[in-house]
């Protein structure tokens, strides 16, 4: 039973490396066959090699519905994913393969390739040093280390160049996961140094203890690795990502569009073509199958505005089967409809690969069952059991659909909405919650000029609750580039505000060209039933608007701030790492939403930026802003304070930017008064540890609530005429004060005056005391410049505290005995002044 238990679990192992990550799986499994071999030729044994060719096999067949199909059907990819210039543009440089610092941070995108850290090169140096034993195995994974770092190097450069089959890695830094095992495993030989079972151990635990600490990654250091949760991940968003970036599939190459796609020719004007004269219409829809109705009076090319793909299957009338294939310009699925009433399903199938592939897995579980029951390893099976059914009862939760919105078309279809452009369908889906998804089909008979939709959603009593304008799909598709016999699914998001009653609203449509003739003009097309969300309650109220006053584009009414996921009120704290969530809740007065951006940032009392939103995602600017494609009524971000934040006060700041030119909006407050193009929404207090001691300890008090425990000078307390002596000074906040004192710092001799002086608010006013909390330690820097002037001597370096707006009245300093010191001030050092 032990050894069946064993060589299932390489199995499974095995098909899941090839089901989750197939590339790993195609750069292991060469490595594991020699390995084997390797064994059995050492231990002179071929028996050596059935149990893992057993395993191999089995693996083969659980995963063989994830490789087979990609195996048979790798001709139907884009050129592009054959191409071996990404491999050759990721070489290692001699320069930087190892990231010589200690602690180890991923890389930027852009920034390829991956390194090798410090920590990972000094374990690898001394395991080769100190390894007691250096045996066959041994020396096999120094070879794996050396090739894998060979084929990743320029001297690799003409294999990767002369074989187009390599190019399915993309990166030779991918052979960093066989680097990375065998510099473990070599390094791990340090341990054999120590003699004793003991010292042993505590060298692992030493050793696994460095990695853990030098290798984590932090958030902080990584933005572009830890995604913020409140990131929507919408059908919106990806639309935009995949048009602005060129990144259809994800891939900014186009390795995973079918060979014969074409998106260029999909975002051009299409050519003038003949009107098609047919009249079709859209029927119910079952995931991403189309269901249409057709009457024309001679056959017709149509053309389904998605790419091509072996799978598609079309049927006419549920009986006849018609042939599909890409359209020759833009690879798009084309299938010729005769004349006639007909009904035509154009459906995606499994494709013979794809059953013959999830025949073999369903063989590869039934020999797995077999397996363990006849070996007797019924642990192994019930465990095996368990975790499938686990899994499949997560992704059945996970695949569910929710359920459809009660809904109802109040137009007949097909609805003539532009000259040559019919409404073939429209379907309503709720999607995160609050996004109502508008699925418009379009069946299109003649070209069509550059449209703009104007989506509304009207409330019982007529009042609009939600619209956008914008271009078709989301605002990325050109209707110019639509071609006479094509039926384009198109789609639209409007965002509903927080407190949404339920009941049920009308989306209307208007259409119009680019140039402003309107076409159609808030046409009812579909009621929805729509249930009612979740208000937000604010914790700050703003009430500014944003935009010139004749053409205000949205008005802020206020924020949900919470930090560390408490909610809080007014001047509130912080700590140094918190998270700080944002809800910012607007009141868009512009349909013209996907035009604007607004973000959250938060700057300290110098107005520098520590956080912000454009940080939170992607590796460069623009991929942080198509997250959120257009301004909607509720948004949300999470900001982290940095760790090294310093005490002091810290304002949320937001802003709404024009994308178009990038320009901030001008805003302006309830009256009509200019506020800039900033609005602050909420001031707070970050409250850091402060571990810094004063070099010199002396206590006095300054109205009982300033208590002064020492200070620290640099240089020494002998300088020159013209040098500037800095002075840091300790506090403790005795108890919370209401008014802002401006500290004063003078170096004064009764014989010749004063010749340095410095009045400001602590820390220049980035913690001033009306923020101190109590017990707070503050450690205060100030800079005296000596005059130029100034006569040698002994000079006396005073301070105290005095209240600017009551006429400079100086707060009472006391002694640590709590006698009444002169003139207020507290005597520091004496400081001598020489030539």
């Amino acid at each position: 039973p032990q050894r069946v238990t064993w060589l299932a679990l390489a199995a499974v192992l095995l098909a899941l490396l090839a089901a989750t990550h197939t590339i790993t799986f195609l750069l292991a499994l060469p490595c594991l066959a020699v390995y084997v071999v390797m064994l059995a030729a050492t231990r002179r044994s071929l028996a050596l090699l059935a149990a893992p060719a057993g395993a191999a096999l089995l693996a083969a067949l659980l995963s063989a519905v994830i490789w087979l199909p990609q195996l048979l059907e790798r001709g139907n990819l884009s050129t592009a994913a054959w191409s071996t210039a990404l491999l050759l543009d990721n070489l290692w440089r001699w320069q930087d393969f190892v990231a010589l610092a200690l602690r180890f941070r991923a890389v930027d995108g852009g920034q390829t390739p991956y390194h090798f850290g410090a920590v990972q090169m000094w374990l690898l140096l001394v395991g080769l040093i100190l390894t007691r034993r250096r045996t066959t195995e041994w020396w096999f994974w120094v070879g794996v280390l050396g090739v894998s770092v060979l084929l990743m190097s320029p001297l690799s450069a003409p294999l990767w160049a002369s074989i187009p089959a390599l190019a399915v890695i993309q990166f030779p830094w991918r052979l960093l996961s066989l680097a990375g095992l065998a510099a473990a495993l070599i390094g791990a030989g340090v341990v054999t140094a120590f003699t004793t079972p003991r010292a042993r151990a505590m060298a692992t635990a030493l050793i696994v203890a460095l990695i853990v600490i030098t290798q984590t990654p932090r958030a902080a250091e990584t933005p572009h690795v830890v995604a913020p949760s409140d990131v929507r991940l919408s059908p919106a968003s990806l639309a935009r990502f995949e048009t602005v970036e060129a990144a259809y599939g994800a891939g900014y190459d186009d390795e995973f569009l079918p060979r014969w796609a074409n998106p260029a020719a999909l975002a051009e004007v299409a050519p003038a073509l003949p009107p098609v004269t047919a009249t079709v219409t859209a029927g119910g829809a079952a995931g991403s199958d189309l269901h249409l109705t057709s009457d024309a009076s001679q056959s017709f090319a149509l053309h389904w505005r998605q790419f091509y793909f072996p799978q598609m299957r079309a049927t006419l009338d549920a009986t006849t089967p018609l042939v599909t294939m890409p359209a020759a310009d833009t690879g798009l699925a084309a299938v010729s409809v005769p004349a006639g009433v007909h009904t035509l399903e154009l459906r995606r199938d499994a494709t013979l690969a794809q059953q013959v592939g999830l025949g073999l897995t369903i063989l590869g579980v039934a020999l797995l069952v077999i397996l363990l029951a006849v070996g007797g390893a019924w642990k192994a099976l019930a465990v095996i059991a368990l975790a499938a059914l686990t899994i499949g009862l997560a992704w059945g939760v996970r695949t569910v659909a929710p359920a459809p919105l009660a809904q109802q078309p109040v137009v007949d279809l097909p609805l003539t909405a532009a000259p040559g452009l019919d409404l073939a369908g429209i379907a309503a889906t709720l999607t995160d919650g609050d996004r109502l998804q508008l699925a418009p089909t379009w069946f299109v008979r003649t070209n069509q000029p550059d449209l703009l939709t104007h989506w509304k959603l009207l409330a019982a009593d007529g009042r609009v609750v939600g619209e956008i304008e914008s271009a078709p799909r989301f605002g990325v598709w050109r209707s110019a580039a639509w071609a006479p016999g094509e039926v384009v699914q198109d789609a639209a998001e409007v965002a509903l505000p927080p407190g949404l009653p339920t009941g049920v609203y009308t989306a209307t449509l208007g259409l119009r060209t680019l140039s402003g003739a309107e076409l159609l003009r808030d046409q009812p097309l579909l009621t929805v039933a729509l249930p009612a969300i979740p208000p937000v309650a604010p914790t700050h109220l703003a009430d500014v608007t944003f935009g010139a006053p004749e053409t205000p584009i949205a008005t802020l009414t206020g924020l949900r701030v919470t930090v560390e996921d408490a909610p809080v009120t007014g001047r509130f704290r912080a700590a140094p790492g918190d998270r700080v969530a944002v809800d910012l809740l607007w009141q868009p007065l512009t349909p013209d939403r996907a035009a604007y951006q607004s973000f959250v940032e938060i700057v300290d009392a110098a107005q520098q930026k520590v956080a912000a939103q454009d940080l939170q995602v992607g590796w460069r600017g623009t991929v942080s802003e198509l997250w959120q494609p257009y301004l909607a009524p509720h948004e949300a971000t999470t900001l982290r304070l940095p760790e090294d934040a310093a005490s002091g006060l810290y304002s949320v700041r937001v802003g709404l930017r024009d994308r178009r030119t990038g320009e901030l909006l001008a805003l302006s407050d309830a009256t009509g008064a200019a506020l800039g193009d900033l609005y602050t929404a909420a001031v707070f207090k970050v409250l850091a540890s402060s571990h810094r001691r004063p070099a010199t300890a002396l206590a006095a008090t300054f109205g009982e609530r300033i208590a002064l425990e020492g200070y620290t000078l640099a240089p020494d307390a002998t300088v020159r005429a013209g040098d500037a002596l800095t002075v840091t000074l300790f506090y403790r906040a005795r108890d919370v004060m209401p008014t802002d004192y401006t500290r004063f710092l003078q170096l004064y001799s009764p014989v010749y005056g004063m010749v340095a002086q410095s009045d400001a608010m602590p820390q220049d006013g980035a913690n001033p005391t009306s923020a101190w909390v109590k017990g707070e330690r503050i450690a205060d820097t100030a800079v005296l410049h000596i005059a130029p002037d100034a006569a040698p001597g002994d000079y006396w370096l005073l301070l105290g505290f005095y209240d600017a707006t009551n006429g400079g009245a100086r707060l009472p300093a006391l002694d640590e005995d709590g006698a009444a010191l002169p003139d207020q001030a507290v005597v520091l050092a004496k400081v001598k002044v020489v030539e």
